[in-house]
This record gives C-alpha cells, structure tokens and sequence, in this order.
C-alpha cells in the first residue's frame, strides 16, 4: 500500500474533460481552490503551473481500448504521486461507460490499494442503484435516452451488465447492510444518506471511485467540508446566477436528447444556429473549409449576441467519424477566437470540450465556478483567454442560460 501524505491537494482521476471539471466545479462551489489539468495522449507527465486544493486530472481515455486507457491511468497516477496527494479518487462516467473496471485496476495496483469503493450514481439528479438495477428518475436505464447512446448504448439495466469486467477481478454489488469479500465493491444507494454512508466506509485500504455525490460525500468525510455546504441547496448557486454576455458561442457536439431539445428551443428564440457541411462526415476539416464555417459565425454574430455551433447531420456511431466532427467544430472554435471577440464559449458534451481545449492549447483551466450541477465555468491561459463553460452532454443548462435574451445590449 503507498503511504498517502496528510497534506497535498486531493487529486482526482477523471476519464473526461466534463467528469474532471464536474468535480472540480464541485469542490469551488464549496470554497475549495479547483483546477482542471488535460493529460497529453503519449507518455508525457504533465506540469502544474500554480497550487489549489483541488486537482482534476482528465486522462481523455473513455474512448479508448482498455489497453490504451490503462496507459494514461498510469501517467495520471505518475502525475499524482509527484503531488503528496491528501486522497485520491477515481471519477467514472455516472452511468459506466468507458473501460471503468480496466482503469480502476490500474489505480489499484499502482497504489496498492486492495479494495475499490464505487459509487457511480447521483441520486441528487435522480440517478441511483437498487439492488444491482441503475434507474434514471425511477425509470430502468435501458428505458431511457441512454438506450441509444450511439458509442454505449446503456442495453440493460442491472449494473454488472454495463462494465466489461477484466479477468480475475472479483465484482460485488451490495447494499448498506453487507459489506461483501469482493476487489470492487458497487455500493447501492437511493439517496444521500446512503452516499454518505458508503464515504464513511472509505479508508487507507480503499479506493474511493464514482460520480459527483460521491465526491461531494468524500469531501464531508476526508475533506472536513460541512454536508450542509456540499447538499444544502440544490446545486448550491442560488447566488452564482451569471450575467450572459454580449458575444458568445455555444459549440454542441452531444447527440444527447437534451441537446437536440436545447438546440431546436434556441432555433424558435431567434438564436442563429450553423451547422457543418455534410463533408465533415467523410473529410477531415480543411482550411478553406473551415474558414467558410466560421466566418458564417462571426457575420452572425455582428447582428446576434448569441449563436451555436452545432454539428447539423445526420447522427452517426462510428467513432472515427464522431472524432472528426468533433476536430471539425474545434478547430471552426479556434479560428472564430482569432477572428473575432469573444467573451465566452460553451462546450456542450465530453468529446467536444477536450477537442476544443486540445485545438486551443488550453492544457491547464482554472475553475472559476460552477454555474449548476455539472455546469463550470472556467478561465483558459493563453492569447485566445475567454470564459469556457464545459458540461456533459445529458445535462440541462441552468434556465438563466436557456432564457436570456438575444438581442444585442443598447
């Protein structure tokens, strides 16, 4: 077992750039200094440029093979280990996709860790597990729109059916009253008693691994936060209602059903939506073609304050064509920033914020606020430096951001 320091930041692990700055935003809602670090792809170790509390390491490997994903655990657990790291924890995607049992493997037998504690549900945003059964809202998550997720369609709704579990791990699911001889131990739970519960039961020997409640419940615990200040209120921002500004872009690669109804409510508002070309699903951006894209933005936006970017075709499942649409909206981002002012971006979905952070060289975000559960703010380091907004694709945007207005500022 590596002895972990009393004293260094908590690190977390997160598997995506919108886990990472969830959990980030998290803790600076609570007072806690956050900040979001990108892992290259490779064996480079990234550098921190200033101290926080709080560390979010996004090793950008849900994507990827379990082979490849193991990889980037390994230099993300280098990485913290050079930190004295307080605790460590693992963040999984909230309803398992990703190689999440090859990645939390990884951590285990690089710290020595004999045991992993997951709780991956929210029950705060009506995510929770009953007796080995994932339900959204009380409804099965295979009845759901996690049905169709085009790279892990969610096809069954009991837990140890939607991980792929590597050789030899032995994998329990369990509620409160048993505390099973097993390496990963899921831990049901239908509310934040139950959270809290399982954050009680995390210790030297054991891996804290799972989604924002768990966090925050690990905060209460480890991190002496108070439970009021993590659960009082809901999304505890009823003071960080932020002004929108007069130029921004939305950029919305999810294929989510929150997304398309976002888009489609924005559309009948008046905002001008732009899409790409139907080259984008089979070529790779090029300049010239990129350039046309943007510079549909930028005109808009002389006569609108508000305008998304979003992919506008039909929707697809192979990954290869998935990763280019989303090249294709960074690097239309990108050159809208060096074209034209702008105050703010948001990124709506995983795969196309660390696209756009990855085009943008914005390797290091500092976490501002978190503007609702799973919405955070961030500032990025650089000649391009705007407020970048990052937050998964299933999550609603604060009504704040859905209803402000859209015309330009007198």
């Amino acid at each position: 077992m590596v002895a972990v320091p009393t004293k260094g930041p908590i690190v977390v692990i997160a598997d995506d750039l919108t886990g990472a700055a969830e959990l980030a935003g998290r803790a600076v809602a609570c007072g806690i200094t956050s900040q979001v670090v990108l892992l290259s792809r490779g064996c480079e170790v990234p550098v921190l440029h200033g101290a926080s509390d709080v560390v979010c390491v996004d090793t950008d490997s849900r994507g990827l093979s379990p082979e490849d994903a193991m990889a980037q655990v390994r230099i993300a657990a280098t990485f913290a280990l050079e930190l004295s790291p307080r605790f460590i924890f693992k963040k999984v995607d909230s309803v398992l996709r990703g190689p999440v049992l090859f990645e939390i493997r990884e951590l285990m037998q690089v710290f020595g860790f004999p045991r992993c504690l997951l709780v991956p549900c929210n029950p705060t945003l009506g995510r929770t597990i009953v007796g080995d059964r994932y339900l959204i809202n009380g409804k099965p998550i295979n009845l759901t729109q996690f049905r169709y997720d085009p790279e892990y369609a969610r096809l069954s709704d009991k837990v140890t059916e939607l991980m792929e579990c590597p050789p030899g791990l032995r994998l329990a699911v369990t509620s409160r009253m048993e505390w099973p001889i097993a390496d990963v131990i899921i831990g049901e739970a239908q509310d934040i008693d139950d959270v809290l519960f399982w954050a009680r039961k995390v210790g030297k020997e054991v891996l804290p691994a799972g989604g924002s409640d768990f966090f925050s419940a690990c905060l209460v615990v480890q991190g002496g936060v108070s439970a009021q200040a993590v659960f009082g209120v809901d999304g505890c921002l009823q003071h960080a209602e932020t002004k929108t500004v007069s130029r921004e872009l939305f950029v919305c690669g999810s294929a989510s059903e929150t997304t398309v109804d976002f888009i489609a409510e924005q559309a009948r508002r008046g905002v001008r939506v732009i899409g790409l070309p139907r080259e984008a699903l089979e070529n790779d951006p090029m300049r010239d073609r990129v350039q046309q894209v943007s510079e549909k933005i930028c005109n808009a936006l002389e006569n609108v304050p508000r305008v998304i970017l979003s992919v506008g075709l039909p929707l697809v499942s192979d990954r290869v064509v998935g990763a280019r649409l989303s090249s294709w909206l960074s690097m239309v981002t990108v050159d809208v920033l060096h074209r034209t002012r702008i105050k703010r971006v948001y990124a709506e979905g995983g795969a196309t914020a660390v696209a756009l952070a990855r085009q943008g060289g914005w390797y290091q975000l500092k976490v501002v606020r978190e503007l609702a559960r799973g919405v955070v703010m961030c500032h990025t380091v650089g000649e391009t430096g705007v407020e970048f907004v990052i937050k998964p694709g299933s999550y609603p945007w604060p009504a704040w951001v859905r209803e402000a207005p859209i015309q330009h500022e007198k």
